[in-house]
């Protein structure tokens, strides 16, 4: 979900992106993962979520990979588009 949307002067876009991590399994929250630019791969920012999985974060315009690891080693991948 994307709440908060701030158009800078430049005309960019800025929001929140608010979530909750979903797993069949059980997950050992809170969870650290990394913010990661979709088309080029690279290293955005770190988010960690609270101990029911929610998290938010301020994303400029431009789509993400939100990759979380658990201490099973399994990865939770979400997408995130700020238009």
């Amino acid at each position: 979900h994307l709440d908060h949307p701030v158009n800078h002067e430049d005309g960019r876009l800025q929001a929140t992106a608010r979530g909750q991590l979903d797993s069949e399994g059980d997950l050992d929250l809170p969870m650290e993962g990394v913010v990661l630019d979709s088309d080029s791969g690279s290293m955005v920012g770190s988010i960690t979520t609270d101990e029911r999985g929610r998290f938010d974060i301020q994303l400029q315009a431009g789509a993400y990979d939100l990759v979380f690891k658990d201490d099973q080693g399994r990865h939770l991948i979400g997408v995130v588009t700020v238009p």
